[in-house]
């Protein structure tokens, strides 16, 4: 990554590490716990959300541009991705895309899995796999190629873990000055500000409307067909924190199909 600089430190802690202020996005898959402990004796979800990883990695490397600018890590059920202010578009890009596949074509098990905590051993439904996420901005420590710690990565994580709460990407105020700030170094600047929604507490990150202006697809119409099913859900679940944000996501629907 030749657009990070070398820092000298102290032998005594280890001597080299890379320091860059970056944008860093912090991507959680909702119920993601529940999944892995019904997929002990099933597979398929950890299969598939590793493969979803995959592809959106090869077609990262495919583009020798993005491959320079974009960087991802995994650690458990978080998707870390890194980039420069200049190419926070191809960011938002490749986050689009893995939010949209995630929802329209799922991680799920191979069987409907039980929730044990349901009296009446209620179905866990499987349709459909959220992602929230929280996006910061600020130095990144890097050693050895891979991120080390920084500020902005702790930022990013938390807007994800105690903000977000709903399946939606919310941004930090950092994001907001940094794109005050470099506005004109910004490709694409004037679609990331047509893709950013005021919400009751923070912005967030319209995924569907800037995957919709970089595919010339209209993914919303793609998409709102599964409002009804959506609905549905609401209908039948019992746990109230899983049916809020099922709730978010059709006022989310609703909010962008009007507009």
């Amino acid at each position: 990554m030749l657009w990070l600089k070398k820092v000298k430190v102290d032998e005594d802690q280890g001597g080299y590490f890379m320091v860059k202020k970056l944008v860093v996005c912090c991507l959680d898959i909702l119920g993601y716990s529940q999944k892995v402990e019904c997929s002990k004796d099933d597979e398929c979800f950890m299969e598939n959300l590793h493969e979803m990883i995959r592809e959106l990695e090869e077609e990262i490397k495919k583009s020798e541009e993005n491959k320079s600018c974009l960087k991802i890590q995994t650690f458990s059920d978080s998707i870390f991705l890194f980039c420069e202010p200049k190419d926070f578009a191809v960011l938002l890009y490749y986050v689009s895309v893995f939010i949209f596949r995630v929802f329209k074509y799922g991680i799920n098990l191979k069987q409907p899995c039980k929730d044990d905590n349901s009296k009446d051993g209620n179905i866990v439904q499987n349709e459909y796999t959220l992602v929230r996420g929280g996006i910061s901005y600020g130095n990144i420590h890097i050693k050895k190629g891979e991120v080390f710690w920084g500020k902005a990565i702790i930022e990013a994580h938390e807007m994800e873990s105690a903000i977000a709460i709903y399946p939606r990407i919310v941004l930090h105020s950092s994001i907001m000055e940094m794109l005050e700030e470099q506005k004109d170094e910004i490709k694409d600047f004037v679609d990331i500000k047509d893709s950013i929604l005021d919400d009751f507490d923070f912005p967030y990150f319209n995924s569907l409307k800037f995957l919709s202006v970089k595919t010339g697809k209209d993914e919303v119409k793609n998409i709102i067909e599964d409002t009804n099913n959506l609905q549905k859900i609401v209908e039948n679940e019992k746990n109230s924190k899983v049916r809020q944000k099922y709730l978010w996501l059709m006022r989310y629907f609703e909010r962008i199909y009007s507009s």
